[in-house]
């Protein structure tokens, strides 16, 4: 068994408990030009066109988050965000196989804090106040658009295949990421384009907006990180990715979305190694014909109920989870990014920069070197062969090198 090189954290001494005052509120103001400073919100990811109407906007709808947020209740574990993180390692870790071992128990999770499904907002953060986890009921409007999003998925039976971590139909629509090949779009994003995949998300767009206004709020400093995430066409061209293909958000803030199909058993017990572990994944839970199911989040030893409508926020990359004990026929969707998008990404920053920043030393210098007499343009294009350290300016001059 390989060695977990993760630190040493005991979860037999994670202690979760429900905190019965909360925190006072950051001052709105506040809020907001927090919310604009980390680029949350941004003109061009509005399409505002003033700074004075976006600090409207954000300010009316931190506003219209906070409405939603009342009767929030709160729970509080005695770890930080920063540890479990780091303590995530591998599939092939021993504290993943010891959680894996022990999610075929019942008696397992039937001890685990269990939390029922209401319509106030649940919250779980970490000893450091971070969000670990929030739950939130999806409004009316969002619901009928991510069920009739389905019904036309369920017309196109050649993107459906059968997941690999339940007895589940699944489908990916969205971005996945490669640091030497580009982006590029998934299978059923690209072959279905004109057959189903777009009119998914058209028709899904109301619930999906509505995900990511919620994960903008909770977590406004990775949310801004993604959004300047500049992909143009002229970038996607230059460095591999499918030319003429749309290579954005399939989500307007999160580059893919899973989505699982007539669940009826219990799920496996996984985490999403691939996603980034710097922002949420957003699940919800929807169908005619489904009731509720638990949510298990292992190493916080608890259990969520999730009814049909009931969005989760977590961190599947580092939080190990599955659904259990549903009752009826589970439909869901999971929002997610994978790591690599972000890789990729700062890899093409990161060059950029570099180019940028070589090409301002490279008009310095030339422009030091013009106020010294000497054509720097002129010496590249000339085939020298002697250094012209060492010669006299009649030779410079002879060769056009000395600006007159």
């Amino acid at each position: 068994m390989p060695t977990d090189k993760g630190p040493e954290i005991d979860l037999k001494e994670l202690r979760i408990y429900p905190v019965k005052n909360l925190p006072p509120a950051i001052p709105l103001d506040k809020r907001v030009n927090h919310m604009i400073t980390t680029e949350a919100y941004t003109l061009a990811s509005t399409g505002i066109k003033k700074n004075t109407e976006l600090k409207h906007l954000v300010k009316n709808n931190e506003k219209l988050f906070r409405e939603e947020m009342d009767g929030l209740k709160l729970w509080r574990i005695t770890e930080t965000i920063e540890s479990l993180r780091a303590a995530s390692t591998s599939f092939r870790s021993s504290k993943f196989q010891e959680l894996k071992k022990n999610s075929t128990k019942r008696s397992s999770f039937r001890k685990f804090t269990r939390i029922a499904s209401e319509d106030n907002p649940i919250r779980i953060e970490d000893i450091n106040h971070s969000i670990l986890v929030q739950r939130i009921k999806a409004s009316p409007s969002a619901l009928a658009a991510i069920e009739e999003a389905d019904q036309a998925l369920s017309k196109n039976k050649k993107c459906l295949a059968k997941a690999k971590r339940a007895d589940v139909e699944s489908a990916h629509f969205g971005v996945w990421g490669d640091f030497d090949l580009g982006l590029f779009e998934t299978r059923e994003t690209e072959e279905l384009a004109d057959k189903g995949g777009n009119l998914w998300n058209a028709t899904a767009q109301p619930a999906l907006q509505e995900i990511a206004f919620y994960a903008t709020h909770l977590n406004p400093e990775a949310a801004g990180n993604l959004r300047k995430m500049d992909i143009t066409e002229n970038v996607q061209r230059k460095h591999g990715a499918i030319k003429e293909k749309s290579l954005n958000p399939a989500t307007d803030l999160f580059y893919a979305v899973a989505i699982n199909r007539k669940q009826k058993t219990d799920g496996i017990i996984h985490q999403d190694w691939a996603d980034t572990k710097s922002f949420f994944n957003a699940a919800m839970a929807y169908g005619n014909n489904y009731e509720s199911g638990w949510f298990i989040l292992w190493q916080l030893k608890v259990a969520i109920e999730m009814k049909r409508g009931d969005i989760m926020f977590f961190y599947g990359s580092f939080l190990a989870h599955n659904v259990v004990d549903i009752i009826g026929i589970r439909n869901s969707i999971d929002c997610f990014t994978h790591k690599s998008v972000l890789d990729w990404w700062n890899r093409i920053d990161k060059e950029s920069n570099t180019n940028l920043n070589h090409k301002k030393r490279k008009a310095e210098d030339d422009f030091e070197d013009e106020e010294n007499g000497i054509s720097t343009k002129k010496i590249r294009d000339a085939d020298i062969k002697k250094d012209i350290t060492k010669m006299s300016n009649k030779e410079l001059k002879k060769n056009g090198l000395l600006v007159s």
